[in-house]
């Protein structure tokens, strides 16, 4: 089956040093992930990947709605670390956005890609400025800036 699939990322042999990188990113990809993963949601990840390299961030982001107008999928790539799942659902709840489902990937270059269905915001119509201040949030509490578990429990009380 990964061989069918190998095969749809051929890069064209105009540009041999694509194709070389994406062959070797293609290479640290899991098993797991390669088989479960639909073709044309690999090579937005990729994309993802390229993003945080380019960028030198510490997580890269995409958020998209679902069919089900009343789902969201969050993709996030990041460099993998300890805790960054629950800083993660931290920040989605301390943002009051509800977690569905999560399927959780480490690829073997030390890479998350982390995919949440979350139900979106409660105010729809601020949406976007919801995923801003959350996307702040996230920064802050993975670069150490933000006491996550201060925060959450300050919204407890």
């Amino acid at each position: 089956m990964w061989s069918k699939k190998k095969g749809k990322f051929c890069v064209q042999p105009t540009n041999p040093g694509k194709k070389k990188k994406t062959e070797a990113l293609l290479g640290v990809m899991s098993p797991r992930y390669l088989l479960y993963m639909p073709t044309h949601e690999i090579k937005k990840h990729i994309k993802l990947f390229n993003d945080l390299v380019m960028d030198n961030s510490k997580f890269i982001w995409e958020i998209e709605h679902d069919a089900d107008a009343n789902t969201r999928s969050v993709t996030i790539c990041a460099k993998d670390r300890p805790g960054l799942i629950s800083k993660i659902a931290g920040v989605f709840t301390l943002n009051n956005i509800d977690i569905l489902d999560v399927k959780v990937f480490t690829w073997h270059n030390n890479i998350a890609l982390d995919i949440f269905k979350v139900k979106p915001p409660p105010d729809q119509i601020l949406e976007a400025e919801k995923w801003n201040r959350t996307e702040k949030i996230l920064a802050a509490a993975l670069s150490g800036e933000l006491d996550l578990a201060a925060a959450l429990q300050k919204k407890r009380t």
